[in-house]
């Protein structure tokens, strides 16, 4: 397939690419954009569906040799664009020399409402933990959030109407391409969707700095639990903490303030779940 050369900024299919730098321009395209190999190898990995790439021109080669390793990148259209138009446009530091247009993930859900079957589905299945966030809007402590779930099992990520967009670049970046095979909720009542979780008998915890609340470590895990972290300045909403089972602190040195929200939620997640990861815990009830 003969390959464009992109020498303007003026280019069409630029233009279109650098909508998608806004969240406006991708809702409206139903498109986004990955920068980097990585993100790229795990969305062709995981089958998201790739439009085509603008790859820079002197790394040609290391795009041909994904094509002769593996057929699905041969299928991609391709652009070829001049090394400093490339930079300008790319969203990473250090460019590496590729930049992705690809469509919208079915598994990411940005109008979920409570009652939805497919969103119920998931509620009911009490064996299985969710981390639910409240107004985490700094997106790389979504991705963060979201590689911690992955690598302790949890493919249910529930998210308030004030968290980042999902599509982010940086929450890409940060996720490290997890973000492509987990299942990601946006609600619009997120305390109504606590609710329903724990009248199904599942219990969820609100991730609380201190006061009424029981100390991480020091408590009997069950299967199925869930926690939701909120916003790492002003915390969780009161609805938030009122929808929950209780709170649950993580017991830190009298001088601390507080931890970073990712930090704090893969602490979490690991005490909740990532025990379970490759063998049963002897903390945690069936």
């Amino acid at each position: 397939m003969e390959r464009l050369l992109i020498t303007s900024r003026q280019n069409p299919n630029l233009s279109a690419l650098c909508k998608l730098d806004s969240r406006k321009g991708r809702d409206s395209a139903c498109r986004f954009r990955m920068d980097g190999w990585k993100l790229v190898r795990e969305a062709v990995a995981r089958g998201v569906k790739i439009e085509c790439v603008f790859v820079r021109r002197d790394v040609e080669a290391e795009w041909d040799e994904l094509c002769r390793k593996d057929p699905a990148y041969d299928r991609i259209p391709v652009y070829l664009v001049e090394p400093g138009l490339f930079d300008r446009i790319s969203d990473e530091k250090a460019p590496e020399g590729v930049i992705a247009r690809a469509c919208y993930i079915d598994n990411f859900s940005k109008s979920t409402i409570i009652d939805e079957d497919s969103f119920q589905k998931v509620l009911r299945d009490t064996n299985r933990g969710i981390l639910f966030l409240d107004a985490v809007q700094n997106p790389e402590n979504l991705g963060a959030l979201i590689r911690s779930a992955a690598a302790f099992g949890v493919r249910d990520v529930v998210c308030g109407p004030d968290c980042a967009d999902f599509y982010h670049p940086k929450l890409l970046r940060a996720s490290m391409g997890t973000v492509f095979d987990r299942n990601l909720y946006a609600v619009q009542d997120l305390p109504g969707a606590i609710r329903a979780r724990t009248r199904l008998g599942g219990r969820v915890f609100a991730a609380v700095p201190a006061g009424n609340a029981q100390t991480l470590g020091r408590m009997r895990t069950k299967k199925g639990d869930s926690v939701v972290i909120g916003n790492e300045g002003h915390g969780l909403s009161a609805d938030v903490r009122d929808a929950c089972t209780s709170g649950l602190t993580i017991p830190m040195d009298p001088g601390a303030e507080s931890l970073n929200a990712a930090v704090a939620g893969g602490i979490l997640l690991w005490e909740l779940w990532g025990r379970g990861v490759g063998e049963e815990s002897d903390k945690r009830q069936d």
